[in-house]
């Protein structure tokens, strides 16, 4: 038997974890006052937390424009450098597919089979040989179309003006107007 050293009571050995004169229950008690019963210790915790996240970007921060202005002085880093922006930012239809998945659960194939539906065209003005944009509904994530830069634009001023409100859109329209 053994005596633990909080709550001195004799207990069996198997009560004790390894290297600790504290038995398991009073070591979970203490462990649930700490963690759910003290707001000043989670509090504690969160600035703590939050103090070595910043210092943590400002860290990366200044060592990303020390290495790269540092590595940008010599020519193979700048080639390779340059290379793999080339690459990332190609027309490259792995990558750009890859990123549509990820992005909005569209595959390959559902792609082409939107495109082909609209007949290779933006779906709201209709204008072919563009670049279309895959068009979907911030809140929900919900595809509605492929579109060119301008409609998607256009459909994405349309949206904010309805959070601002439309009223507020009307009437500063109405004060500008002579």
């Amino acid at each position: 038997m053994l005596v633990c050293s909080k709550c001195f009571k004799d207990k069996n050995p198997e009560c004790f974890s390894e290297r600790t004169k504290v038995c398991r229950e009073c070591v979970n008690a203490a462990l649930r006052y700490k963690y759910h019963n003290n707001q000043l210790y989670k509090k504690q915790q969160l600035e703590k937390s939050k103090a070595t996240a910043a210092t943590r970007k400002e860290y990366f921060r200044t060592y990303a424009k020390i290495h790269n202005k540092i590595n940008w002085q010599k020519p193979e880093f700048r080639e390779a450098s340059l290379i793999r922006q080339r690459k990332f930012h190609s027309k490259d239809t792995k990558h750009k597919f890859r990123q549509i998945k990820w992005l909005y659960g569209l595959t390959e194939k559902d792609y082409t089979q939107m495109l082909k539906s609209q007949n290779n065209a933006c779906k709201l003005c209709g204008e072919e040989n563009k670049k279309l944009i895959v068009e979907h509904d911030h809140k929900n994530n919900v595809v509605r179309g492929l579109t060119c830069h301008r409609c998607n634009t256009i459909i994405a001023g349309y949206e904010n003006a309805i959070t601002i409100g439309l009223n507020k859109v009307k009437a500063y329209l109405g004060e500008s107007e002579c």
